[in-house]
């Protein structure tokens, strides 16, 4: 049986065709095909993620493959969700005098991004787009020679080979870029790029002044992914002395953060009446940003007071975000131009039994593809792993590394936090009985399910010489009770009857104010402790910021294997400790200068998670390969 859809979008029109055993996409002239395991309804799913820029899709029929009766078909409407639009929306003409925002899908640079209907109730977690970015930024294109009959712009060629830059009016080569790192690892992505010049034409004409940018595009290896487009305003230069006696050659290194006009700037003195989520959408629409999360929204409803500069601002509201005692707070913005806001718990206890699927990207430099067609493009699992399979696509772990701050943490916030605050209400004066002095504990929240079997960052084991028989002794420290912290956190102002207009208030901080600045500290810096870097080679932007994703490691070492795994009779085994699920930090997207078949692009990412498996063979670390369907 096959099914055909029409599909409207908002970049040209796709047909499809949906198999009992797979699903075929035909965008333009060449194809998609989606594995032959993927149901008929799974395909339709996966056809609205693959495709963010579907706004309708209609069944325009049924035909049978076998020689049978054709029968009438009624056309219906199937329901499709309200998502952002197409990846990759080339302006008309082919040089646009402004790249706007909007003109790239900023909203997730992922092809299976789903839409906020599509992510209620469902256990994955996922970080959807509310509103998109209408930031302004500026031109960045390549003029094409009269004649020239190629269709491709220029600047989409050479951004997918090697970081396509420009300042002010100077577009550098590939010969005079050294280095480019971009950075989305803390709130704002920044970047740092070395050029090396062999004459004064950019010193003498267009060096930086104040306010100047860096315009970058890097653009991947297939349509379905949204390309990086940023201005970056420069923050400093360096270079060494330069000679006058002789020529030679000028190394030149620039800082940069991503440019949001008014984000460092004392922009207005504003009042929000609403939820802190509700505050941070109104803000970012201010910035001109988008807006990414993965909630609903969050039970802290009061005034939200603008008095300073914006950043200060959305961290300050984030710090004090509240929706329950199983919820924390985090948020970023991310190198698409969306003010990230995510229940980081509810990431972390995202379901673990269905992996994702994710665009193949392969690591080899564009040099070498010989004319590879970006709008075909295959599917793979959304994982991370050194796995000689995936040797050659940008899911492939190149290098990793442990990197363990976990007692200097303790030392510096302790193990327990106890918050200590004084509540000043009207009715808590009329009733002499009412408590206005509080201390109370705010632990780290974990995941309970993990409790029993897994190991929690919060000072070493304990030694049972009647259990470690094979230990020397050692000194046992209850980690808990030593270090310990109450930090005074002022007076809490709570409104005491909140259902009034708020004209009618008597306070104006919501009920958990004090408690939600403790509770969103403790919980974020627990992930501070231990985290792991991997790294890819090429880039991979199916992976975003914030998202739960699985990690494979594996000891492909036969002598290394029989050291740590000595009841085992292979050369082969995954690493317990190290493979699991986490949630991804942030990333560093990096281009050198090489030469060889690889792409010069490589992405690091910073990995973490609370609760950490036991380093030897158990259930939970074999089931992460053996037992998980793909999604």
């Amino acid at each position: 049986m096959t099914y055909e859809y029409e599909i409207i979008s908002v970049g040209p029109k796709k047909s499809v065709k949906v198999y009992e055993d797979g699903i075929e996409i035909y965008h333009g002239d060449s194809s998609f095909t989606a594995s032959e395991d993927v149901l008929i309804q799974e395909a339709i799913i996966a056809l609205q993620d693959t495709y963010p820029g579907v706004v309708n899709m209609t069944l325009k029929g049924a035909e049978e493959e076998e020689e049978e009766e054709e029968e009438e078909t009624t056309e219906e409407e199937i329901p499709v969700q309200t998502a952002p639009q197409e990846p990759k929306a080339q302006p008309e003409p082919a040089h646009d005098p402004v790249y706007r925002a909007e003109d790239f899908d900023r909203s997730r640079p992922s092809s299976n991004a789903p839409s906020q209907q599509e992510s209620e109730g469902s256990t994955k977690g996922r970080i959807w787009n509310v509103f998109k970015p209408i930031i302004t930024l500026d031109e960045l294109s390549i003029k094409k020679d009269e004649g020239n009959s190629d269709t491709n712009n220029l600047e989409d060629v050479i951004s997918v080979s090697y970081p396509f830059i420009k300042i002010n009016d100077y577009v550098f080569g590939i010969d005079e870029i050294e280095f480019m790192t971009i950075d989305s690892r803390n709130f704002l992505p920044t970047i740092s790029l070395t050029v090396v010049f062999s004459n004064d034409l950019f010193i003498s004409k267009n060096f930086p002044k104040d306010g100047d940018i860096i315009s970058i595009m890097i653009r991947n290896k297939t349509d379905l992914l949204n390309p990086i487009r940023n201005d970056y305003v420069i923050t400093g230069v360096t270079q060494p002395l330069k000679s006058t006696l002789e020529n030679e050659t000028t190394t030149m290194t620039f800082f940069g953060e991503l440019f949001i006009p008014g984000l460092k700037s004392y922009l207005r003195s504003a009042a929000y009446l609403g939820t802190s989520m509700e505050a941070l959408k109104e803000a970012a629409k201010i910035l001109e940003i988008g807006f990414n999360t993965n909630e609903d929204n969050t039970d802290d409803l009061q005034i939200w007071y603008s008095t300073g500069i914006a950043m200060e601002f959305l961290k300050d509201i984030t710090s004090k975000a509240w929706k329950d005692d199983n919820s924390f707070f985090d948020c970023w913005i991310d190198v698409y131009y969306n003010l990230n806001f995510v229940n980081i718990q509810k990431e972390l206890l995202a379901d673990e039994s269905k992996i994702d699927m994710a665009a193949l990207l392969n690591n080899t430099d564009s040099e070498f593809d010989y004319g590879i067609d970006t709008d075909v493009t295959s599917q793979t699992a959304k994982v991370f792993s050194n796995f000689i399979g995936l040797r050659s696509s940008s899911n492939y772990i190149t290098k990793w590394k442990p990197d363990n701050k976990a007692s200097a943490i303790t030392f510096e916030y302790g193990t327990t936090s106890s918050l200590a605050f004084f509540e000043h209400q009207n009715t808590l004066f009329s009733d002499p009985e009412g408590q206005k002095y509080w201390k109370f504990e705010v632990p780290p929240k974990y995941d309970p399910d993990k409790l029993d079997s897994y190991i929690l960052l919060r000072g070493r084991s304990t030694y049972d010489p009647a259990i470690n028989t094979d230990q020397m002794a050692r000194a046992n420290y209850n980690y808990t009770d030593l270090y310990t912290r109450s930090p005074w956190f002022g007076i809490q102002y709570t409104i005491a009857n909140p259902d009034n207009p708020n004209l009618e208030w008597t306070g104006n901080h919501h009920s958990n104010y004090m408690r939600a600045q403790l509770h969103n500290l403790v919980n974020l810096i627990e992930l501070e402790k231990l985290n792991i870097e991997i790294k890819v080679q090429g880039t991979n932007t199916n992976f975003i910021k914030g998202e739960k994703i699985p990690v494979v490691i594996i000891k492909t070492d036969a002598v290394e294997v029989q050291m740590i795994y000595p009841d085992l009779d292979q050369s082969e085994e995954i690493d317990f400790f190290y493979s699991g699920w986490y949630i991804i930090k942030g990333f560093k997207l990096e281009w050198a200068k090489t030469d060889n078949i690889l792409s010069n692009f490589s992405q690091t990412f910073v990995l973490t998670r609370r609760e950490w498996p036991p380093p030897e063979k158990i259930k939970a670390a074999e089931s992460l390969i053996e037992n998980n369907p793909i999604e």
